[in-house]
């Protein structure tokens, strides 16, 4: 149900894989977790925002990149998430 709702761009079906994956222990859990949270962003989810900003910021599961964790922290944070203001105050602040 979830992997055909992520497909029909349901961001909650995406977000809720990249949940699955991010918490399991198989071999590709990173990226497929990235995968689904970028998805789910680009469709409007602001944890998932949140969660690939974490992704990019760490370089798991995709290459690190500060520019792409920067504009996802910030996305996140422009829309109210506490933990995303935080990060940006603490790490990307100018």
């Amino acid at each position: 149900y979830l992997k055909r709702a992520c497909t029909e761009d349901e961001t909650f079906g995406c977000y809720t894989l990249g949940k699955m994956h991010r918490d399991s222990r198989e071999a590709q859990a990173d990226a497929l977790a990235s995968m689904y949270f970028q998805k789910a962003c680009d469709g409007g989810s602001i944890p998932a925002c949140h969660d690939i900003a974490l992704y990019y910021h760490q370089g798991k599961g995709v290459e690190l990149n500060r520019d792409k964790a920067k504009l996802y922290f910030g996305r996140a944070c422009e829309a109210g998430l506490n933990a995303s203001c935080k990060i940006m105050r603490s790490d990307y602040s100018n």
